[in-house]
C-alpha cells in the first residue's frame, strides 16, 4: 500500500491478530475488521484495548453485511 491514509478490511478477524498488526504498522489507516461470532468480535475488542490500538473499529457482521457502500483500499482474509 501507498504510504498515505487508507482503510483496510479484514473479514472473519477472529482474535484479530491480522487487523492489529495492520493496525499497529500503519495507524494512518483506518481498519475495519469483521467477525459473524461475537465471541471472536469481543476477544478482538479486548486485544485491541489491551494493545491500546486506536485506528481500529471491530463489528459483528456476517461477512459484507454491515458494510454496504464501503469502499477499501485492501481487504485481507485468513479463514481456518
Amino acid at each position: 500500500l501507498p504510504e498515505q491514509p487508507c482503510r483496510i478490511l479484514d473479514l472473519g478477524t477472529g482474535t484479530g491478530a491480522i487487523a492489529l498488526a495492520l493496525a499497529s504498522e500503519r495507524p494512518d489507516c483506518e481498519i475495519i475488521a469483521v467477525d459473524r461470532m461475537p465471541d471472536a468480535v469481543s476477544l478482538a475488542q479486548r486485544n485491541a484495548q489491551h494493545l491500546a490500538i486506536k485506528n481500529i473499529h471491530i463489528l459483528q457482521s456476517d461477512w459484507f453485511s454491515a458494510l454496504a457502500g464501503q469502499q477499501f483500499a485492501m481487504i485481507v482474509s485468513n479463514p481456518p
